[in-house]
């Protein structure tokens, strides 16, 4: 539950009770001078020389009803501080998940920085950093194993089957390099799905965040590494999830009945979710490149 709805819920809740507290001391108040009245001890009028009685009468009873509503505001006093406490724990577990979260990032970001790829162009030996290092995995260095070779990701998986293409991609010293890239950024998002004082509506706000920082390249990358042995089982479901392929530019995939199927996900007439007999582990289902959260809002036109 949100916590504006959380909030919502305890006022609302809080003004019940202290209306119900208010009607049972009226009540008692309307039940105390009807005793009177039956008492024959008619208060306010007439005044007569039985006012000592009246007062005694009325003292006694009022007193008990005093000490009763003092014991109720005393017991909500505390219990507002006790609402508060729980509030002031929950921004604390909020601000400790954001701390260690942009923390994560900052990792993610110096990993990516110190990235260094060197490549063998024209006779002359090229060095591509940080973000171009991806340019460089995805077009541009030569990947090969057992006689069979291409440029980059795009080219192996453009040239060869996708057996044959995983098969060398896996192999791959290049792609071997960004293993701790890929754990870091699976163990970000994963740290997000996996809290419990974040609501899921807000959980997608912070993969926004991450999906922000992700240039073109790593999109691409991603997109086949989620489709890899290595991304396929735990990393593939939380990309779908998050949407976190969403500005994925997918007319640069590697073969053009790839970008066929992945652009006809954007369609509204795509209803792969019906059938639940078809094979996804080669493909991603459409919340790879839709939240699922934004597709509900406008079906639902709010």
């Amino acid at each position: 539950m949100a916590r504006k709805q959380y909030e919502e819920i305890e006022k609302k809740t809080t003004r019940t009770w202290f209306f119900i507290y208010l009607g049972i001391f009226a009540l008692f108040v309307l039940a105390g001078y009807g005793l009177l009245f039956l008492l024959n001890i008619t208060w306010p009028l007439p005044f007569n020389n039985n006012t000592g009685v009246i007062g005694d009468t009325i003292g006694g009873f009022m007193g008990p009803l005093i000490a009763i509503a003092a014991a109720v505001l005393t017991f909500m006093a505390f219990w507002v501080q006790y609402k508060a406490n729980i509030y002031q724990r929950q921004d604390i577990s909020i601000e400790r998940f954001e701390n260690n979260f942009f923390e994560m990032l900052h990792l993610l970001q110096e990993i990516k920085s110190n990235l260094l790829f060197e490549i063998k162009e024209n006779g002359e030996y090229v060095k591509y950093a940080g973000y171009d290092a991806f340019d460089c995995l995805y077009i541009r260095c030569e990947l090969e194993k057992d006689g069979k070779s291409g440029e980059g990701v795009k080219g192996i998986y453009a040239k060869y089957s996708k057996e044959d293409a995983d098969e060398i991609y896996h192999s791959e010293y290049f792609v071997r390099c960004l293993d701790h890239y890929f754990r870091m950024l699976y163990r970000i998002i994963k740290y997000v799905d996996d809290s419990q004082v974040i609501v899921e509506e807000k959980k997608y706000d912070y993969i926004c965040i991450v999906r922000a920082t992700l240039s073109w390249y790593e999109l691409l990358v991603l997109f086949y590494n989620g489709l890899s042995d290595n991304g396929r089982e735990h990393f593939k479901p939380l990309m779908e999830r998050y949407a976190l392929l969403n500005n994925l530019r997918t007319e640069e995939l590697a073969k053009e009945e790839d970008q066929k199927l992945y652009t006809s996900k954007f369609n509204d007439d795509y209803e792969f979710e019906l059938d639940e007999n078809r094979d996804m582990t080669n493909e991603y289902k459409k919340g790879a490149f839709v939240y699922q959260g934004q597709r509900r809002i406008l079906e639902s036109g709010t």
